[in-house]
C-alpha cells in the first residue's frame, strides 16, 4: 500500500514539474510573439516541447530552443502559406458577396460559393493540425 501512494505521489510530482515548465513555456512564446518575426519559431519551439511531453520524455529549455531553432524556417513557411491562404479564403468570400461581385451572379449561385470558400476555410484549419505533428 505505501508503494502505492509512493508512486501515485511521485506521478503528481512529475505532472506538476512539467505543467509549470510548460506554463513558463507558454509566458516566453507570448513574450516572443510581442516582435512578430519570432512567432513563427516560438511556436514551433513550444509544438516541439509539447510533442516530446506526448511521447513521455523529459523537458526542458534546451528542447524548446532546439525546436525554435530547428524550424525557424519550417515554421515561418507554414506561417506564410496559412496567410496566403487567408488572404484567397477572404478574397473569394469578399468576390461572392451579393453586390460585390463585377458580373451580376445569382444569390443562391453567390450563398453556394461563399459556403464552398468557408468550407474550403474549414478544412484548410482542420488538416493544420498534421503539419504540426
Amino acid at each position: 500500500m505505501k508503494d502505492t501512494f509512493r508512486i501515485f505521489w511521485e506521478a503528481l510530482k512529475d505532472f506538476w514539474d512539467e505543467l509549470f515548465l510548460l506554463a513558463l513555456m507558454n509566458i516566453v512564446t507570448v513574450l516572443l510573439a510581442i516582435p512578430v518575426i519570432t512567432l513563427p519559431p516560438a511556436l514551433a519551439g513550444l509544438w516541439n516541447v509539447a510533442n516530446r511531453v506526448a511521447q513521455g520524455k523529459a523537458i526542458g529549455w534546451s528542447d524548446y530552443f532546439e525546436g525554435f531553432r530547428l524550424y525557424f524556417w519550417k515554421a515561418w513557411g507554414l506561417a506564410l502559406l496559412n496567410i496566403l491562404m487567408l488572404l484567397i479564403v477572404i478574397t473569394n468570400l469578399q468576390f461572392y458577396a451579393p453586390g460585390n461581385a463585377p458580373l451580376e451572379i445569382h444569390p443562391t449561385l453567390s450563398l453556394w460559393m461563399r459556403a464552398l470558400w468557408t468550407a474550403v476555410m474549414l478544412l484548410w484549419l482542420t488538416l493544420q493540425m498534421y503539419p504540426l505533428a
